[in-house]
């Protein structure tokens, strides 16, 4: 799940994305391999509560798994170390080094983008997208 804000106004507006092929809305029966939301009730709150404006919002399906191509390889072993480095907060996280979707939405998680790269990564659809711009940015860094 990731959630975003805009800024343009007086109140924060904040857009959950929820994502989970195991997910099912909030008041609905468990059952199987599937899992009741919940995250999105408690952030939904918290928005709430701190005076700001939680944007309608549905569960969207896992985007399907992607083949890293070969001339994004080197951004897995970065990733992997990255992920070691933060310790506890991804260790016990299933690691996909090989699906593009998957090792996008990592990496869009603990870059320092600004919004505007952050927002048009979560808008596209496109993993192949996704990758050219966490590359530019990670070329960007090195430079």
């Amino acid at each position: 799940m990731l959630i975003g804000a805009s800024f343009d106004t007086d109140i924060a507006a904040s857009a959950l994305i929820v994502t989970g092929d195991e997910l099912l809305p909030p008041g609905s029966q468990p059952g199987g391999a599937k899992i009741v939301d919940s995250n999105s009730v408690v952030l939904r709150a918290l928005v709430d509560r701190d005076g700001g404006q939680a944007l309608p919002f549905e569960i969207l399906p896992d985007e399907p798994a992607m083949p890293l191509p070969d001339e994004y390889r080197a951004m897995s072993g970065i990733l992997t170390g990255v992920l070691d480095d933060l310790g506890r907060l991804y260790e016990s996280l299933e690691r996909h080094m090989d699906d593009a979707a998957w090792v996008t939405s990592r990496f869009v998680e603990i870059l320092p983008l600004d919004l505007e790269q952050k927002q048009e990564c979560l808008e596209s659809s496109d993993p192949a997208a996704r990758l050219q711009l966490i590359q530019e940015v990670l070329d960007s860094s090195v430079s």
